[in-house]
């Protein structure tokens, strides 16, 4: 194929769109790349039109295809960058990681290798840009699967319709265009199931098959010809990837929404490259530089930025380090790594020995998990972890009643408690159930992780299911300090906890629970006797001085207030670890001990209910 620079430079826009994405820069409580996802869109288009073009030029030209030569091409293309990364990832792993979280790293590169990490972060279950997904290393390999599995059904079903179909090409490519795209927009938009619709090759493989529509009609055309507007075409269509990655909304991609951005990056492609401004701009050798190595940078940057979290740092604070980092590293991969694996005399058996071993070394890892930890990690640790796990191993039901998300009810009696909020209170929800259970209630857990109360799309489906209740205890908690709009917090709760309260409701309200930059992995050597981790009281008080202020103004409202300042700090400091024990097991989540704790409080408030009423 002829090379064509300005491609390079749409591979550069789209790697810097998806980091500036993934950095989640914020200036003034704004971020500004919120469309920058977008990038891996472009991507997809790109990948259709080089394979597509690959493919089609071969069968013009010879009447057949080599199968063996074009994927021999896609392993020493793919492979090689990942192998490097996932086996860094996985040392980096085993030195900072909790034993449930390297596990997990383990099962998320072996399912890259397998290319299937797109179903497997879809079972994980958490939405693209969940702020639980910035702290998995491995989570931008989903669109690397969706694309090998492209590699893979597309290259004979073409080959097919060549030798069998060739006069309706087009017509085939425009029909599963069109049934993939109703598609991923009936789930997004109708549906709601963002999650298996932004997962999913069947909702993305419009986009890729958009640059095979553009490849097609390039190998069909006779020549290449100008029209009057071509160079404003290629400019607008410059300025809607531009503003897409600047004004998109996630909530609605990948749906109809979505199509301006493909077709001006497919309109960038097949009207490009002919002297006009933006092909001069995106043909710019520095540009060039960034678009040739964007599959090494595309790599290295999210394991940086999610590792420089796990380690409790900011990455908008170390960007500039963190920039540095990547690039270095993607410069490395792309030379030593990248380049060499590509030529012919790069022996392919080599890489396909270090795919078995890593994969291979992968899999007796899981195998032998129990032994592996016992090496790596301390008693208290595991103790720590095995504490953790029950919350993995606690069989949730699965009743839909909030749209993607879990709805439970445990126990059956006439006494009933619903826990709302959002991730922070997961952690009750087990030991809360059992305890709950004994004195013959039951509990009702009704939670969206990242939905605090009434803060996304559909959300209000709690409150209309909460407005029915009658004569329970409603206990609400979560992460307020997410949410700085008090006035809109007052409002909504003091509306909404009016109409319980009228219904004969009680309402519970769990406090702030004392946040910190706390990671265990970077202390899971210390846990002697005297040994702790702590936080000035004082500064825990000024973070949470807002939502203070608003249950105050909620006091009327509010029979029962669950204070975890009484049970994880003292006069002047706030504990994450105190004599060996774990209260947290994050920034701001309670581990399960600290939760055991926090339901022994509201154990306590709803026996003096009883009480009270006998």
């Amino acid at each position: 194929m002829q090379y064509r620079p300005e491609i390079d430079g749409l591979r550069a826009i789209a790697v810097c769109a998806v980091i500036l994405y993934h950095a989640q820069i914020t200036i003034l409580g704004y971020q500004p790349f919120k469309g920058g996802f977008i990038g891996v869109d472009i991507f997809f288009v790109i990948s259709g039109y080089l394979i597509t073009s690959i493919i089609l030029k071969e069968l013009v030209t010879t009447g057949s295809f080599s199968f063996k030569h074009f994927y021999e091409r896609r392993v020493r293309r793919i492979l090689p960058a990942l192998l490097f990364v996932i086996f860094i990832c996985l040392l980096f792993g085993v030195i900072i990681l909790m034993p449930l979280d390297f596990m997990n790293l383990i099962k998320s590169g072996i399912s890259a290798l397998l290319f299937l990490s797109n179903y497997y972060f879809m079972d994980v279950g958490l939405n693209y840009g969940h702020p639980a997904t910035d702290f998995l290393p491995l989570l931008h390999t989903w669109s690397l699967s969706i694309e090998e599995q492209f590699y893979l059904i597309f290259p004979p079903f073409l080959f097919f319709l060549f030798k069998f179909f060739r006069k309706k090409i087009y017509f085939f490519l425009i029909i599963l265009f069109l049934l993939s795209l109703i598609t991923s927009s009936i789930w997004t938009l109708v549906n709601n199931d963002i999650l298996r619709s932004y997962y999913s090759i069947q909702t993305r493989f419009w986009e890729i098959l958009a640059g095979s529509i553009v490849a097609l009609y390039e190998v069909n055309r006779k020549k290449q010809y100008y029209f009057n507007h071509q160079s404003i075409t290629i400019l607008l269509s410059f300025v809607v990837i531009i503003l897409v990655i600047f004004l998109f909304d996630q909530n609605i991609h990948p749906s109809i929404y979505t199509l301006p951005a493909i077709f001006a990056t497919s309109s960038i492609i097949l009207f490009g490259g002919q002297g006009d401004i933006i092909s001069r701009f995106l043909s710019n050798t520095f540009i060039v530089k960034i678009g040739k190595i964007s599959y090494s940078l595309y790599l290295w940057h999210f394991p940086i930025f999610a590792f420089d979290r796990i380690l409790g740092r900011s990455v908008q604070s170390d960007f500039f380090i963190l920039i540095i980092i990547t690039f270095t590293m993607s410069t490395i991969s792309y030379h030593l790594v990248e380049t060499r694996a590509r030529s012919t005399k790069f022996k392919i058996k080599y890489i396909l020995l270090s795919y078995l071993i890593i994969l291979t070394i992968s899999y007796l890892l899981i195998l032998q998990k129990n032994e592996i930890h016992k090496y790596f990690y301390p008693k208290e640790i595991l103790d720590f972890n095995e504490l953790e796990l029950r919350r993995a191993d606690w069989e949730r039901c699965k009743v839909n009643l909030i749209v993607n998300e879990n709805f439970c009810e445990f126990g059956n009696f006439n006494k009933k408690v619903y826990l709302i909020g959002d991730s922070h209170i997961i952690p009750l929800e087990r030991d809360l159930a059992l305890k709950l259970n004994k004195i013959e209630y039951s509990l009702v857990s009704l939670y969206q992780p990242g939905n605090l109360y009434k803060r996304k799309k559909n959300a209000d489906i709690r409150y209309e299911y909460l407005s029915k209740v009658k004569n329970s205890i409603l206990v609400f908690g979560g992460f307020y300090q997410r949410d700085n709009d008090e006035k809109r917090l007052f409002k909504e709760y003091s509306k909404d906890f009016t109409k319980f309260k009228e219904n004969g409701n009680k309402i519970f309200f769990i406090l702030p629970i004392p946040e910190q930059n706390f990671n265990l992995n970077l202390y899971r050597y210390k846990f002697d006797n005297d040994y702790s981790i702590s936080v000035p009281k004082s500064k825990v008080d000024k973070r949470n001085s807002k939502v203070y202020n608003l249950i105050a103004k909620l006091d009327n409202l509010i029979d029962y207030q669950i204070e975890p300042r009484d049970l994880f700090c003292d006069s002047e400091l706030c504990y994450a670890l105190y004599d060996k024990e774990i209260y947290k097991s994050d920034f701001d989540h309670p581990s399960l001990r600290g939760a055991e704790m926090i339901n022994d409080l509201i154990l306590k408030e709803i026996e003096n209910i009883e009480l009270s009423n006998n």
